[in-house]
């Protein structure tokens, strides 16, 4: 039995047990939970240290043993109740899906699952366990990737080790650190995707690339690499994100080898940043203002003095510099309708291309009532089946505000069909019927002749037609069918033959 509800106040009535952040819950002693574990999860969440990470979506089985019967077993996560049981009822299992109330966050977050069971007359005697998860901020991340040691006086063997979550493979391969000819060094699938060491043999510096694999094909890469003595640079810049409007935030962040200080410059007239050293000044991140167009430029200094400046990555060796510059005016660069004109029924699809837009809007009239949809400025399409000609308006929004706009025309053409037979015979009257969606009126030709349909219906009816006569065999006439809507009209023709003719 599986219920969504706040915590009850009965939770507060008892104090919880202490949590050691582990799969294995803990519980004060001489009390009647004998265990409360997680038993499995699916995806594989990720073991490091005393507690478990998981993605967001993964279903986590728990488990508990109790020594007696209990009045009521209530399962926790947070301050929402999963279960509740009665006396007789307790699962001892239950399976909880890590879905968007709890596990799609911002930044990881944690999930705090308690196990509550209360004995004796009214409850009044409870025992409980906790077990705490983290959860990942997204379904793919490489957690750690490590080469050790990073410095060698000469070549030899090297040990990788990396940690990963939610990639069902993972692929690591070797090229120079300035670029040039790479080789795959392992492609390995789960559990060893998930977190695992491998030693390989180095004969000169080498940047090791990892790329995780999620079951999508989406993927993550990192780079670590390895340097002899002699060598410092850095290996990886960065700014996330790379595009700040003035005022707002970036995260600076840097991989080196050799690197003992660093201090980073920046063009704009602010502060720079001084005084890293250490580990950080080998692998960090700061987070900085960013007032506008700006370069950053980072100095390194190495253990034997010299200062290091220069950046080799897999595209080669430059300098180490950064820029970080105002995302581009946000724009509608084109919004078109494929096909700008349908039949009644059939469906268009608009076509959009955006830059800079923080959400997409979607204005349209129908039947007197103005229609309003958002869009996610990552889709490039919408599909739209309109009853009439309709005019849609795309708006792209920066701030809360419209910064710009586009228009797409889609006409709509009646629906019609036209019913006669191929062949006829010269001075014999046929039998013609028509069916029609979104027309006002008709009109039907006969090799240009106009036929008389006044008071028939032109959503359907049907029309006796004399063929002339005297018309040789092989004559070939034209039926036309033309449907007219308020602002549009749509032609059927249908070829007729004249056999057996004098």
């Amino acid at each position: 039995m599986k219920t969504r509800f706040p915590l009850p106040f009965l939770l507060g009535l008892m104090a919880l047990g202490g949590c050691d952040c582990a799969a294995v819950g803990t519980s004060s002693e001489n009390l009647s939970v004998l265990s409360f574990e997680i038993v499995d999860t699916d995806p594989p969440a990720d073991a490091r240290g005393e507690g478990l990470v998981v993605v967001p979506g993964t279903h986590v089985t728990l488990m508990w043993t109790l020594e007696d019967t209990p009045e009521r077993v209530v399962l926790a996560a947070n301050d929402e109740v999963l279960g509740e049981w009665g006396p007789g009822e307790d699962p001892g299992r239950f399976v909880d899906e890590c879905g968007p109330a709890r596990c799609i966050t911002a930044e990881p977050g944690q999930v705090l699952y308690t196990l509550s069971a209360f004995f004796g007359f009214g409850g009044r005697t409870a025992d409980s366990r906790s077990l705490l998860v983290t959860v990942a901020s997204s379904a793919l991340q490489v957690h750690e990737f490590r080469v050790s040691p990073s410095r060698m006086t000469k070549g030899g063997t090297v040990e990788l080790r990396w940690t990963t979550s939610g990639a069902h493979l993972v692929e690591i391969s070797a090229a120079p650190p300035g670029g040039g000819d790479r080789t795959t060094v392992a492609v390995l699938e789960l559990p060893e995707a998930q977190a695992g060491t491998l030693r390989h043999s180095v004969t000169q510096p080498t940047r090791f690339e990892l790329a995780a694999v999620a079951p999508d094909g989406s993927r993550v890469e990192t780079s670590a690499t390895v340097a002899f003595e002699d060598e410092a640079y850095f290996t990886e810049i960065s700014a996330d994100p790379p595009e700040v409007r003035p005022g707002e935030t970036t995260t600076l962040r840097w991989k080196g080898v050799g690197i003992e200080r660093l201090a980073i410059l920046r063009d704009d007239g602010e502060p720079p940043l001084l005084g890293i050293h250490g580990d950080e000044a080998s692998e960090g991140s700061r987070v900085v203002t960013v007032h506008g167009p700006v370069r950053f430029r980072f100095v390194g200094t190495a253990a034997d003095g010299e200062p290091v400046e220069t950046l080799c990555d897999g595209d080669g060796c430059r300098p180490a510099e950064l820029d970080v510059s105002p995302p581009p005016r946000t724009r509608v660069l084109s919004f078109r309708a494929e096909p700008s004109s349908i039949v009644l029924g059939q469906q268009s699809v608009l076509r959009f291309e955006t830059v800079s837009a923080e959400a997409l809007r979607l204005l349209w009239e129908e039947d007197g009532v103005v229609h309003e949809q958002e869009i996610d400025p990552a889709e490039d399409s919408y599909p739209v089946s309109p009853t009439r000609n309709t005019v849609y308006t795309l708006q792209a929004l920066s701030q809360g505000s419209v910064a710009s706009t586009a228009m797409a025309f889609v006409e709509v053409r009646p629906w019609a069909v036209l019913h006669a037979p191929s062949e006829v015979r010269a001075g014999e009257t046929i039998r013609v019927e028509w069916q029609t969606a979104g027309a006002l009126a008709i009109q039907l030709d006969l090799d240009g002749v106009p036929q008389n349909v006044q008071g028939l219906d032109p959503a359907g009816d049907g029309l006796d037609l004399e063929i002339p006569a005297g018309l040789p065999q092989g004559t070939r006439l034209n039926l036309v069918l033309t449907a007219l809507g308020p602002h549009s009209l749509e032609t059927i023709s249908r070829k007729l033959t004249v056999v057996g003719g004098e």
